[in-house]
């Protein structure tokens, strides 16, 4: 079970079973794939958080040390790969253990979002009525909306990002909807634009629970903590365009923030805006940047060259032999397919065309179809 809680701008989540609790590096990000994105050469911190429990012990491969003998476990990654975690533990005179496979991706790149694992099934469009939604088209003078990330704790750069509509109507379409990664300003708030992009609302995936990619000309720099900010959602009869988002009591985690328009005494608009937390409804929504850090071999960013070990023609995926375990994920988490001791060819013409991430054996590309 995985429990979410707020802390800044972060999401900790923990893992629990057999009585043992694991407490996830919040110097991290959650991905789509249910995996955990964290950067190299910097200390990370698994925590044990089961009180009754003596006897701790962490196996932690790919990081140093590898082996701790600690209830908290300050560890350092170094080389870009995907790594399993295993805590022991005496619980009451009891051996326990936990473990994960692939869980940790250490370094290179990945879909991120604010989003833990087992909240994924909770996504929805908030809807306000005959106001329209929270998060896209809406009458009540919200005219941009942002979610906020964490520090990635060294330079990384932001080539796209997914953000997955749940209501998909749209009438006008040559609204052009403007998505910017912007830095924080002096109040915590969005601040100066680093990039900025746009799609027309004729080019939002109509699938509802589908991705629609933005994509920058130049991948954009980022160095702490960051704003991606999205706007221009048409508001014409028949529009409809809502991004889905999580939900949370009060007092949790809320990383959702909505630019409103400031309305004098007699409630009529003053032609200026200000940024606001929604902190009375905790919202994160399923806005995923593709988050490269600086250090990225491009492992996860690779087209498959003719001579790698494996290659997709854009149709089918030709792998080694050998493989024990096949898993493919869109990039919203979902997986779409699964084989065990695949042969060495795969068709994925049941697929629709976007991204998706190939799990092999450790293994974890990115195709394009």
């Amino acid at each position: 079970m995985l429990v979410t809680l707020a802390f800044a701008m972060a999401i900790t989540s923990y893992a629990q079973q057999n009585d043992l609790t694991i407490a996830w590096p919040s110097e991290g990000y959650h991905t789509p794939g249910n995996q955990y994105l964290l950067p190299l050469n910097t200390e990370v911190h698994f925590g044990a958080l089961s009180a009754s429990a003596t006897g701790w012990r962490w196996e932690l491969p790919g990081a140093t040390p590898e082996v701790v003998e600690e209830q908290e476990a300050a560890v350092v990654y170094a080389e870009e790969g995907v790594y399993d975690v295993r805590l022991e533990a005496n619980v009451n005179g009891v051996d326990k253990a936990l473990g994960f496979d692939k869980v940790i991706q250490a370094g290179d790149a990945n879909f991120v979002w604010n989003i833990a694992n087992e909240e994924v099934e909770r996504l929805e469009t908030i809807a306000l009525a005959w106001y329209g939604y929270y998060g896209g088209t809406n009458w009540l003078g919200m005219e941009k909306f942002a979610e906020a990330f964490h520090d990635p704790m060294q330079t990384a750069y932001i080539d796209s990002v997914a953000v997955r509509f749940g209501a998909v109507d749209v009438a006008t379409e040559g609204a052009e909807i403007t998505l910017s990664v912007n830095a924080v300003d002096e109040n915590g708030k969005p601040g100066e634009p680093l990039g900025v992009t746009s799609l027309l609302a004729s080019q939002v995936n109509r699938t509802s629970g589908e991705n629609t990619f933005f994509r920058f000309a130049e991948a954009v720099r980022v160095d702490g903590p960051f704003f991606v900010v999205i706007g221009g959602f048409p508001k014409a009869n028949g529009d409809g365009l809502a991004i889905e988002c999580v939900r949370r009591p009060v007092g949790e985690v809320c990383t959702a923030y909505h630019l409103l328009a400031d309305e004098d005494v007699y409630y009529q608009p003053t032609g200026t805006y200000t940024w606001y937390q929604n902190v009375d409804d905790p919202t994160s929504f399923a806005i995923c940047p593709w988050l490269r850090y600086a250090t990225s071999t491009g492992l996860a960013d690779r087209w498959l060259a003719e001579d790698s070990a494996a290659r997709f023609d854009g149709h089918t995926l030709y792998l080694p032999t050998n493989i024990s375990r096949l898993e493919i994920f869109g990039v919203d988490g979902r997986k779409v397919l699964s084989f065990d001791h695949p042969s060495t060819s795969v068709s994925l013409e049941s697929l629709p065309h976007g991204i998706y991430l190939i799990h092999a054996d450790g293994m974890i590309i990115k195709v394009r179809k």
